[in-house]
């Protein structure tokens, strides 16, 4: 593919429907028929990363064009967008509103809670609040969601995590992975026992929430895995899910962590060797400017929401040299370069976490709605069953592989239509989702480096589960 499709740069030289240099993309007029999918996510909270819904514009700017540009069926799709201020009582009520009121045929959400207050509707004992859409989460990443093993003291929630009905998706992998790679990094440092005092200790600090508590429950199992003899010393903190970044005492709950008594056990067991720290991006930087601050020893190593430009800009200078795992910014392959060459066309400026991620999340929803409305008289006739049913065969194995951008989608368009099976290989990585809704992607090792995130390391969970480290 070339860096920037020759259609996108003709609008970009015309003016026609780009505004750079304002933050986001001029709207297109929408004419013909119009599918909506909807859009539930942070804009206000403490896990707000502004550009997740410039990124899910630009997919629908790319399925559109390719729509036009492949005159098909007098179809365009429409985003209808809520700001969830990452709290529940807030996203469900709105997602409700965009199904019910508004039309929305799909629905793309942000974090792992409010996901969850959501698919627990398809779980509870009235029917009547089912929304009969499918869900799809760029921020999802607890190993227990979409988990058929998932266990939770809430029945609904547990049934919702499970999944068993499949309305719930993700376009972003697990923290199994992460934490995986997590602990392979500690045993780096003195076999794991980097204070030198006889002990492997790791103290965990997270949001009481499903995706604090559950990337302890994947820390712990990784540290038993990976060093079975002895086993390693693990100690849980947790402060409130809604901790207000300004406010809450995050000193004394550090001066916990750090010192030589096991919160968890009871025991004074040693100091720990390595802080672990999972919670919500704006918790994350509060927790970084009070370890910094007070001058607390242990290695500090970060889940993948300290990756947010949001926690740069808080932080200034006081990010330097912080450290942690995440999921890849984009693919190193074609899909994901042509994706970041267009968003930069676009925004001026390069794609940021999880940009990739809900770039995907949007477009698979688009093809799986073009899959779904084959062979029906009008396309707007579709439900949100059926494009749930036709998601998976969004990347069919041994399907034509389908990349990203405008030119992509009208080319799937002809391969729809013929029957023919398509493979999209997205902006962050492979799409394809098992019998879960799950994805698999890549990851990579970064730290904060001159004001800015630089990948360290690279690691592939694609091609094999054990995520090895990718060579230079």
């Amino acid at each position: 593919m070339s860096p920037t499709s020759p259609l996108l740069a003709a609008l970009i030289t015309t003016g026609l429907s780009v505004a750079l240099g304002a933050g986001c993309a001029a709207e297109e007029p929408l004419a013909g028929k119009t599918l909506a999918i909807g859009v539930v996510i942070d804009r206000t909270g403490n896990n707000s990363e502004p550009s997740w819904v410039d990124a899910i514009k630009l997919a629908r700017r790319h399925a559109n064009l390719g729509l036009r540009q492949a005159a098909y069926r007098d179809l365009q799709f429409e985003l209808l967008i809520a700001d969830s201020g990452n709290e529940p009582t807030v996203a469900l009520p709105r997602a409700v509103d965009l199904v019910r009121n508004k039309g929305a045929r799909a629905l793309i959400l942000d974090t792992s809670q409010n996901d969850l207050a959501v698919n627990k509707t398809y779980y509870d004992a009235d029917p009547t609040n089912d929304l009969d859409v499918p869900l799809q989460c760029g921020s999802c990443t607890p190993g227990s969601m979409n988990n058929p093993a998932a266990t939770d003291a809430d029945p609904i929630a547990q049934l919702a995590l499970r999944n068993d009905k499949g309305w719930n998706f993700r376009s972003v992998m697990s923290t199994k992975a992460i934490s995986e790679v997590l602990v392979s990094l500690m045993l780096e440092d003195g076999g794991g026992d980097a204070n030198g005092d006889g002990a492997f200790k790791v103290a965990f600090y997270g949001s009481d929430e499903a995706f604090g508590r559950g990337a302890a429950k994947d820390l712990k199992a990784f540290l038993t895995q990976l060093h079975p003899s002895p086993p390693p010393l693990f100690e849980e903190v947790y402060h409130p899910r809604d901790a207000d970044p300004s406010s809450y005492t995050w000193a004394e709950d550090l001066r916990v962590l750090a010192d030589n008594l096991n919160q968890t056990t009871g025991a004074v067991d040693g100091y720990p060797d390595f802080v672990a720290v999972a919670d919500f991006a704006q918790q994350q930087a509060a927790v970084i400017k009070a370890w910094r601050q007070g001058g607390f020893r242990p290695r500090m190593l970060h889940y993948h929401s300290m990756r947010f430009s949001t926690v740069l800009e808080t932080l200034g200078a006081l990010s330097e040299g912080a450290e942690g795992v995440s999921h890849v910014l984009f693919d190193s392959g074609p899909s994901g370069e042509e994706f970041a060459s267009e968003y930069a066309a676009v925004y001026g400026e390069s794609p940021r976490y999880r940009d990739s991620n809900y770039y995907d999340a949007a477009m698979t929803f688009m093809l799986a709605a073009v899959i779904a409305g084959v062979g029906l008289d009008d396309p707007l006739e579709v439900t949100g069953r059926e494009i749930r049913d036709a998601l998976a065969h969004t990347s069919a194995p041994g399907g034509e592989v389908i990349g990203t951008g405008p030119e992509e989608f009208a080319r799937a368009l002809a391969l729809i239509e013929q029957g023919r099976p398509i493979d999209y290989q997205g902006a962050s990585g492979p799409m394809d989702y098992d019998a879960r809704g799950n994805v698999t992607g890549r990851l990579a090792r970064f730290r904060a480096q001159g004001g800015a995130f630089v990948d360290i390391a690279r690691f592939d969970c694609v091609t094999d589960p054990s995520c090895p480290q990718l060579l230079p």
